[in-house]
Parts: C-alpha cells; structure tokens; sequence
C-alpha cells in the first residue's frame, strides 16, 4: 500500500469488526519478553538501571549520557577498567565497563553485584565497593552493556610484586586473611583470589575485587564447581580439571586458604614460577612462618588465632605519583581534536535519535580500532545534518533519496529526520520503498511500517503485517520486541490481557514520563491519575523486588525518590525545534493576528501532516499548565483542527477526553459532557479499558454535579479481578467527592467480593468463616477450641495468606497462658512457634510481614517458664540461650 504525499483527508477507522476474532494464545508478552532487557531490569531492579543515548536526566530535564571517559588502566575478559570521576558523587572513580554480555552473562554479574552488597553492608573495609547502581544499556538482541563505578584502586598487587618490603607483605597478609575471614563468616567465599583480583586502596589498604566467581553456600563442604583459575587450586582439583570433570568435592574455605597461600607466595618469593610455588604447598613445605602457620587449619582455628594480631589496614606505599599520570591523561583525552570535533556538533543535532544514537556507538566503540573509518562516518553524519536537518523542506530531501543506493545507516537517519521533521507520510513511503529494494520481508522494516499504520488508524493493514512477523527475537532491540508486543496485543483485542505484563515490563525501563511521551500512541495511558490535584497514575510506580538491607544503592537516591516526583514534565514532552532568530520566523510571528499556538506553529509554519501535529500537541497538552488560560487556547485550537482535519479519527476521543474533564475542572458541566459523550461515542465498541477510562472521567463528572446514583456499569466487564479491584480502589480514593446514599464503602466491598474468581472467592469465604469462629471462641477463653479450630482451618488458608500461620500460632500461645494451661504445655508451644518462625524464614517468608513483637515474646517465654511455675532461677541462662539461639538462625 503507497498513499500519496498530498493525502490529506480524514482517516476513518470502523475498528468493531477488528474486536471479534482472538489469538489462541491471549498472554503472549511474557514468553516474548522473558530474556530480553525488561525481565533484566523487572526482576533485579535493585541491581541494574537503565541507560541509553537518549534517556532523560530528571533534575537538568536533558538527556544523560554515559560515556566511558577517562584513561583506560585496565583490560581483561571481564571488561575495560577506566580512572574517571563519578558524575553522581563527583569524585574520582573506576568505571567498569562490560560491552559485550549476554543475557545469562548479565543475570551472573547480577548476582555478583548482590554478593558484594552484601559483604559490603556488614564488612565495607574488605571489598571494592560499588557506588551505585550498575547502568545497563543493548547493543542488539542479546547483547548488553554495563557501566559500574567502582571506588578507585591504586593498582593491584600484581603491579606491586616488586615494590613490597617485609612490613608492607606482613600488611598484605593481614588485610587478606581478615577479608577472607569475614566474607566466610557470612558464608561467602570468594573462589577467585589471585593477584589480580586483589587491590590497594587509600583508605583500606589491601582488598578484595571481582566476585564474579563467588558462592554464597550452606556448607563449605560439598559437590561444587570448579570455577576461577585453574591454578589456584590444590593438586586433587587441578588434577579432576585435567580430566575434562567440572565438579567435585571440595572445601571452599579451604580452596580459598590454599588461593591466599599461593599469592603470598608469588609475592615472597617473585623469581619462582607457579609450578615451583603450586608444589610448595601441594607438598606443605615450611617455608615461610606466617604461610607455614595455614596448613591443615580449619576456619575456626585460623580465626581464633588471626584474632590475637593487632594490625592497621592503612598501607604504607604512597602513589601520588600514579595519580598525577592518571589526572593529566585523563585532561589529554578530553583535548582530543576527534573528541572536540564530535561534540562540537553534537547538542545541534540534539532531537535526532537515532544519530546520537550511532554516533556515541561509532565513537566509543570503534574510535580505537578504527580510527579513520570512524571520522570518515563522523564528516558524513556532520554533513547528513546540516544538509538535511533544518536547511531543505522534507519532500527535498525525499527526492534526492537514491533508494539503489541506501545503505542502512542512511535508511536510519532519513527516517529519524522525516518523524521529526513531522511527515508520517513520509516516514511510511520511505519504509516500504526500502523493503522493496532489499526484496525480503525484514521484521523491523515490518514494525516501523505496521506503527504507522496503526497511527493512522489503517488498522487491517497494520494487523496483517504486525501478525506476519512470525519471529520477534529477529527483531534490532529488546525495544522493538515490546514494542512488537503493545501493536501485537492492540491490534488483535488482547490488551486487556496483557496490558498489566507490559507495564511490568516497562516500570524500571526508561522514565515513565518518557516513555508515556514517546510511545504515545502505543500506550494512550495518560501519565496522570487526577490531573488537576497532581496525581500521577500509580500503575507506573517503579516496581521493587529487593532486600531490605541492600535497599539504598544510589548514593543521591532511594526507593521513595525512585517512584515518582513532582516535576517539570514539559522537559520530557517533544517540542519542534524553532530557530526563534530566524528571519522566516520572525516574519511569521509578525503576520499573526492571535497568540501563536502549537497548531499554528506546526501547521501553518513548520509544515507538519496531521499525524504529527496531532502527536506533538497530545503529548504538548500532556505535560503543560493546565490552570491558565494558556491551556485553554491551545487545546481549544487543537479540537478546532481535529474537527476540521481529522473527523472519525480514532485518538481523537483522548483530545475530547482531556477536554471535558478540563471543562469540568472549571465547572462546565454540560459542555464537559458533551466531549465525554463524544469520546464515548468513538470507544464505545473498543476494548473495555478505554471504555472505563472515559467513564469513570463521566463518573467523576457527576459526583461533582452530585448526580450520580451508582456504581459505573464497564467495571463489570473488565476480565480480570485485579483489574476491577484496581479501578475500584481508583475510584475510592478519590478526594473530595462524597458517595451518594446507597453506595457507602461497605457496598462497594460487598460489589468487590461479588466479582472475584471462584478460587479467591472460596479463601475469602474460608477465611471470613475462620475469623468469625475464632473471635466466638476467643470469648469463651477456650484454648483446646481455638487449638482445634487452627488445625481445621489454617492448612487450608496457609497456601492463600502465608502470613497468618505465624500470629494466629503466637496468639494461641497468649491464649494458653491466659487460661492457665500446663507449664510444659506452653513451653512446648513456644518452641515449636520459634522453629517454625526459622523454617518460615528459610523457605523465603518475609518476617517483617509478620505483627509479632521481639520483645514480647522473649518477655512471655521467660515469665512463663519461670516465674508462673517452678522453675528454678538458674535455668534463666538455658532458656534464654536457647530463645536467641533461635533468633540468630533468623
């Protein structure tokens, strides 16, 4: 299908008969999404943040990069190390920088990161600490990258082997073994200490780097693999290694002990190779006291007798001189004339994405091999930009296309320039005459084509090519995939179904604000829950999923300030780029006879299609004041070229939508309802979630006139429970608006209750029976009744609500005490409570969910056992050794 550069009619769409066949397979996003970057980023939120060329920095409101500065002082499989300053704490760093991992390769660094948050939260001094978060950003499907900012070592001990006198060795073991030590007393160990692997800094002295290959484990004595290097392993180990066996038993405390030895060793004695050292110790020969003093020492004995030395960790070695070499390349790398050259230029082509986007890659990923290759594409993408730009109308440039000639950088820019240069049109033209030329069905030429159809609501041809890519892991980006998903699920009826695992998806990705702003027509989904009391919508809250003592990563940030914020939102909304000194536009403004509007702007002189103009005004209207009478007249504009441009116009009914509740802001109510009625009017046969959007924008109309009399019918419809829940409670916390006789919260309970599925409706019934019985019970002070009602009920609901097993055990106690059961009665009760609060615990239940008071508990179980029976007073250190023997396996 070709449409005509001059096509400028209404596009109409009779979406209903679109509605009436569904996909087999309904909840499709989670097996396309479940190793791309969103799982990444959704289920290890506490690791990683997100990263790109083009995501949006909060507090200047313009786009953060992250670039590798700095001087490279490191190389390795693991990754480049850079000497650089930290831009969150502005103080110097190392960067870590990972280019090229897997999607397995991300979720081992992943938890590597967790392990040395760990140590680091209980034993700062013993590690590399890592500030901040991990910022991950793809190259292409499975291929990530990651930035880490490390505290800055001065150098590993490898580069010292030469430089240490007898007093700074003695320094190294000490700060070495009170690492090991302690990592092993929170059962971590290392499995990768080697010279490398252990570096100086100013404030600890000699730590501990790169768990990549750490374990955290149970016993130190076990089946585990062989991982780290070979070398470093006793003779038993290397030997099965030998064999081609990846596994086998071992201590990893030891294999730790036997790793240090090795390295003290290659420091002691530097002229020897590892051979002659590996047989040292395989065969245990005395020849170095504090070595000597390990064989054949367990964990327990090597602390007891490591306790007894006093130490300072503060090394002895000065590096001022490293550190004036490191500043002043450092200084050298920012004066290089590529670098001055590229940013130079850079902030003018500041909109185009995509050529920020394959610029920084060129620069920083292929500066080094090469060079020249690099600044060639650097003039060419220069010159792309000033011709093409801002200097030549955008039917110029589509004429000189040279389509035999397009390579696919060029595709790139062209379709980045012409979206925003604001042609749709353009954009669609350009993408099918591409696919022509290449002559094959390629999935992301597809997507951008499908897209655009679907903007302008020609959605049979959107649908049958969105549903033609049969293979979205073909797909350029992780990006493109959910992208794939949104058009997939929209164009076949099925984003109810999946509209919550795409939010999921998207909650930890880029910022909402710009996501919702970029993927506007996608999404539809306003930012705001209650615009005009600053509400944001809550189902864009960043999701969690992260321990409580590894809660705060950011040095300038924590899970509060993570969600959302009141801000400027216009930073994050597109706006044409206007040159405001140009003649041409000074002439325009000149010649206007009303306040120049986004419409005006857009339409009369930038020469935007409908499409465009439709999109930077949403998206405009999104973000803006909407109190003065600045909003007013734009929007007010905007509806005028609707109603003149783009009559039947599918997205029209959000413009109608956003008017009428800002009518009824002001207390406009029949006008307001009118472009509700409209916005009805065009959703009415669409999926029930825009249907309910609009209503309840009806219902909150009316509840402002205070005629409303009762609940909003299109919740019934909704198919899912969490969803009706979720827009009960939307509505129900609304401020200000008082219920009407007949609809109090009790009723609306009751309408919740009505509508759950038949699984949670029965533990809801199961567990209102149990509660009702026990409060019966608990008046008559009836134990064997109560202990008898928990044994019917509490295996039943135990699957349902975890939590509950705990508190109603606890409580039985109470009871059992208060009605003056046995002695050795309660006492058993009290135990077996604290055992089950350890499984609890190790099955992964989480006790700060649990209401039970530390203190009470201890104060009950001790005044029972002793003061209300005979106990004699020196059994007070027996029982309270075993209550916090119990605590501390907690």
């Amino acid at each position: 299908m070709d449409l005509s550069l001059d096509s400028n009619q209404t596009v109409t769409v009779d979406y209903s008969h679109l509605l009436q066949v569904k996909d087999p397979n309904p909840n499709f996003v989670h097996s396309f999404l479940e190793t791309t970057i969103f799982q990444i980023l959704k289920n290890h939120s506490d690791v990683f943040t997100f990263n790109d060329f083009e995501i949006y920095d909060i507090k200047s409101g313009s786009r953060a990069v992250m670039l590798e500065n700095g001087v490279l002082i490191g190389s390795g499989g693991h990754g480049d190390v850079y000497y650089t300053y930290n831009p969150q704490t502005q103080q110097k760093a190392a960067l870590k920088v990972q280019k090229d991992c897997s999607f397995q390769a991300v979720l081992q660094y992943a938890e590597e990161f967790k392990i040395q948050k760990i140590i680091e939260e209980i034993y700062p001094e013993c590690i590399i600490k890592v500030q901040g978060k991990v910022f991950i950003s793809q190259n292409y499907v499975d291929s990530y990258k990651m930035h880490t900012y490390l505290e800055l070592g001065t150098g590993n001990l490898r580069s010292y082997t030469n430089r240490l006198s007898e007093v700074e060795i003695d320094n190294v073991f000490n700060c070495i073994l009170d690492s090991i030590i302690k990592i092993h007393s929170i059962k971590i160990a290392h499995r990768d200490i080697k010279l490398d692997n252990i570096l100086k800094t100013k404030e600890n002295g000699w730590v501990l780097s790169d768990f990549g290959c750490s374990t955290q484990y149970q016993t130190p004595y076990g089946e585990y693999p062989i991982l780290g290097t070979i070398q470093y392993y006793k003779k038993s180990i290397r030997q099965t290694y030998a064999q081609n066996q990846r596994k086998c038993k071992m201590n990893l405390f030891k294999n730790d002990i036997y790793a240090f030895q090795l390295v003290m060793l290659q420091i002691i004695y530097p002229e020897k190779s590892m051979i002659e050292l590996n047989t040292i110790l395989d065969e245990k020969k005395m020849v170095h006291p504090r070595i000597n003093q390990l064989y054949d020492k367990d964990y327990f004995i090597i602390k007891r007798d490591f306790s007894k030395i006093k130490y300072t960790r503060q090394s002895t070695i000065l590096d001022d001189d490293l550190n004036i070499h490191f500043d002043k390349a450092a200084q050298d790398t920012r004066l290089d004339p590529l670098a001055q050259f590229a940013f130079s230029f850079f902030s003018f082509a500041k909109q185009l994405s995509v050529f920020q986007s394959i610029f920084l890659k060129l620069y920083f990923e292929e500066y080094q091999q090469e060079k020249q290759d690099t600044i060639r594409t650097a003039y060419l993408m220069k010159s792309f930009v000033l011709n093409y730009y801002q200097f030549k109308t955008v039917q110029e440039i589509f004429d000189q296309i040279q389509f035999e000639k397009l390579s696919k950088l060029e595709y790139d820019l062209y379709y980045d320039v012409f979206g925003r240069r604001g042609s749709k049109i353009l954009q669609l033209m350009l993408c099918q005459r591409y696919q022509q030329i290449l002559g094959n069905n390629n999935s992301n030429l597809l997507l951008q084509e499908a897209e655009i159809l679907y903007i302008m609501c020609l959605w049979d041809d959107a649908k049958s090519i969105i549903n033609s890519i049969k293979d979205p892991s073909l797909l350029e980006s992780d990006e493109a995939i959910l992208k794939y998903c949104c058009l997939k699920a929209r164009l076949n009826n099925l984003w109810v179904e999946n509209h919550d695992d795409i939010i999921k998806y998207l909650r930890n990705y880029k910022e909402t604000f710009q996501i919702l702003f970029e993927w506007k027509f996608l999404l539809i989904d306003s930012i705001w829950m209650d615009r005009y009391k600053g509400k944001v919508n809550k189902i864009y809250k960043k999701y969690y999923r992260i321990k409580k003592d590894i809660l705060e990563q950011n040095t300038d940030s924590d899970s509060i300030k993570e969600t959302f914020q009141v801000i400027n939102l216009v930073k994050f909304g597109e706006k044409p780029l206007v040159d405001n000194e140009d003649q041409k536009y000074k002439n325009f403004i000149s010649q206007l006879k009303k306040p120049l509007t986004q419409v005006s702007l857009m339409k009369d002189y930038m020469n935007y299609d409908n499409y465009s103009i439709f999109y930077y005004n949403w998206t405009y209207l999104e973000g803006v004041d909407v109190y003065g009478e600045g909003f007013r007249n734009n929007i007010e504009d905007f509806i005028q070229f609707i109603e003149e441009n783009l009559q039947g116009y599918y997205f029209n009914w959000v413009i109608f939508d956003l008017y009428s509740q800002h009518l009824t802001y002001r207390n406009e109510f029949k006008k307001a309802e009118l472009y509700n009625q409209k916005a009805l009017d065009i959703v009415k046969n669409d999926c029930v979630f825009h249907q309910l959007i609009v209503h309840h924008h009806l219902f909150r109309l009316k509840f402002k006139q205070r005629t409303q009399d009762r609940f909003p019918d299109c919740i019934n419809l909704l198919p899912s429970s969490n969803l009706r829940f979720y827009y009960a409670r939307y509505i129900q916390e609304e401020e200000g608006i008082q219920w009407p006789e007949g609809i109090d919260m009790q009723t609306l309970f009751k309408w919740e209750i009505s509508h759950l599925n038949a699984d949670d409706r029965k533990y809801l019934d199961l567990n209102s029976e149990y509660l009702s019985n026990k409060l019966m019970i608990l008046q008559d002070q009836n134990f064997h009744k109560f202990k008898q009602h928990m044994n019917q009920f509490l295996p039943n609901l135990v699957e349902y609500i975890k939590c509950m097993v705990l508190p109603e055990f606890y409580e039985l106690i109470k009871v059992a005490q208060q009605t003056g059961q046995p002695y050795k009665l309660v006492r058993i009760l009290i135990q077996r409570y604290l055992t089950l609060k350890i499984i609890y615990n190790q099955i992964g239940g989480a006790l700060n969910q649990v209401s039970c008071n530390y203190d009470d508990e201890y104060f009950a179980y001790v005044r029972h056992c002793i003061e209300d029976n005979d106990e004699p007073e020196q059994e007070v250190i027996p029982i309270s050794k075993y209550f916090f023997y119990c605590e501390s396996q907690l």
